[in-house]
């Protein structure tokens, strides 16, 4: 792609992204105290569930991490694996 192409729409997605955070701030922004209110009642701070959730979490973080493992592993042993590979 040439670089003017490249500029052009990289610099119309950065204008979309600053349009759309700022709308969906002014939109909510009454709502401020309600959503803060919400995120402490399901923040990682509650008692009743921390141990839950800190267990889920850590679950699927061992399952991405395998899943990556194994992708790349089943890549050198086919051969197929790409010189500019994304992981």
């Amino acid at each position: 792609m040439h670089w003017k192409k490249f500029l052009l729409y990289n610099a119309l997605g950065g204008i979309s992204w600053v349009i759309a955070i700022a709308a969906i701030g002014f939109l909510f922004s009454d709502k401020f105290t309600s959503l803060t209110g919400f995120i402490k009642k399901v923040s990682w701070e509650s008692r009743e569930h921390s141990s839950e959730l800190k267990r889920a979490a850590t679950i699927v973080a061992i399952i991405v991490a395998v899943s990556i493992f194994v992708y790349s592993s089943t890549d050198v042993l086919v051969g197929n694996r790409q010189t500019s590979h994304p992981l």
